[in-house]
């Protein structure tokens, strides 16, 4: 994790890596002033190559972007991947209090985060055809929700693109 740490601050430092914030319109934060905590860490890769984003777990209850994220992040990035690192909102910060609930809702955060992307594509330099999703426990659980057509939210009924591969560490199904 420290390692991480110190490879993501020398890539801030260096204008290689941006936090991102702002995922939600500010109209769409007026009555969900938490929907603003949906932000991630913007790692730019090589051209050409893909997309990964990294959905960190923690039970709805935290982001272990520590453990789950930002190691993950560099292995990643150290290929040549751009990565995007979600933190999102969690507990009451989701607006529910029953856990299969608040896993819904956060689903809807990882909507919202590929809705971002795609339409801030060419700011970022990615291909939104051309991504994966790496979730880890409560990430994967996401990950699985939004890839897998039985589900409210997943890509194709929100018409987003759909990932070129998942990799749901410990999610549905």
């Amino acid at each position: 994790s420290l390692d991480a740490f110190n490879y993501l601050t020398g890539l801030v430092e260096k204008g290689q890596a941006k936090l991102v914030s702002g995922l939600y319109p500010q109209e769409a934060m007026k009555d969900h002033p938490y929907r603003s905590h949906l932000t991630g860490m913007f790692y730019y890769g090589q051209p050409g190559k893909p997309l990964a984003i990294v959905v960190p777990g923690g039970g709805f209850i935290s982001n272990v972007t520590d453990c789950e994220g930002y190691p993950v992040a560099m292995k990643l990035h150290k290929l040549g991947y751009s990565v995007l690192v979600i933190s999102y909102p969690i507990g009451k910060q989701l607006g529910e209090t029953e856990q299969e609930k608040q896993g819904q809702a956060a689903v809807r955060e990882l909507v919202q985060v590929i809705r971002y992307l795609k339409e801030h594509e060419q700011e970022l330099s990615v291909d939104m055809d051309d991504y994966a999703i790496f979730g880890f426990s409560a990430g994967g659980m996401m990950t699985t929700a939004y890839s897998f057509a039985n589900y409210e939210d997943c890509w194709h009924k929100v018409k987003l693109p759909r990932p070129k591969v998942i990799f749901p560490m410990y999610g549905l199904d």
